[in-house]
């Protein structure tokens, strides 16, 4: 591991790769906000803050990879506990846009609105107190993802849209990105290309699916 005062990134890959997910999550998320109107479907704005704060957590993960991937380093826990918070802040966003597309009882979805607050308090007590490691983020959003897919599967039999199609890929993309991430599935050079910057890849490819299904929405999708 470098020394604090080098000038190199700890993790050139992972943090390169986290850099990118973040400028593609934010241009996402422009594209999406400039979109806007009255014929827009009530899960775009979901969308919206489910790649902003999508943005968020990889643009931290990426300085705390790229410069304070140390533990011993002073500002490691500050960027580790904004990126894994900014992860549930996603779970929260994409468990509401699910609501959006399953087309749930506006009475319900402030129900569910507000349970995924409880939820997400609940959660970032636990990271706060100690709990940091990465599967606990990835077992808080995989249930809101689930329900995604059932939503997105529910737009492709209503209409059998390729962007709906598209939606799907992007789901079935963001499992098998997880999987490789944490059975460590992938593994060419420990600091260029391994399980956790081949997962930034393959979410970066997911994203994309899912942005083109979230522009294809309308108040009638």
């Amino acid at each position: 591991m470098p020394a604090a005062e080098d000038a190199k990134l700890d993790e050139p890959g992972i943090a390169i790769t986290d850099f990118m997910l973040a400028v593609e999550c934010t241009i996402l998320a422009i594209l999406l906000a400039r979109s806007l109107s009255a014929s827009s479907h009530k899960a775009t704005p979901w969308f919206i803050s489910m790649f902003a704060f999508t943005s968020l957590a990889t643009f931290t993960g990426g300085i705390l990879h790229g410069f304070f991937d140390s533990p011993t380093k002073a500002l490691h826990l500050l960027f580790w506990d904004i990126t894994l918070l900014a992860v549930g802040a996603v779970s929260v966003s994409i468990f509401n846009l699910a609501a959006q597309l399953l087309s749930v009882a506006r009475q319900n979805r402030k129900k569910l609105f507000l349970a995924t607050i409880i939820t997400a308090v609940a959660y970032a007590a636990y990271v706060l107190t100690g709990y940091r490691n990465f599967l606990t983020a990835i077992l808080f959003y995989l249930p809101s993802t689930m329900l995604l897919l059932v939503g997105i599967v529910k737009c492709y039999r209503r209409k059998k849209t390729n962007e709906a199609l598209f939606g799907i890929v992007g789901m079935i993309l963001t499992y098998i990105a997880a999987a490789v991430q944490q059975i460590e599935a992938f593994y060419v050079e420990p600091y260029i290309l391994n399980h956790n910057s081949a997962y930034h890849i393959l979410q970066g490819i997911a994203f994309y699916f899912l942005f083109r299904f979230a522009a294809s929405l309308s108040s009638d999708a």
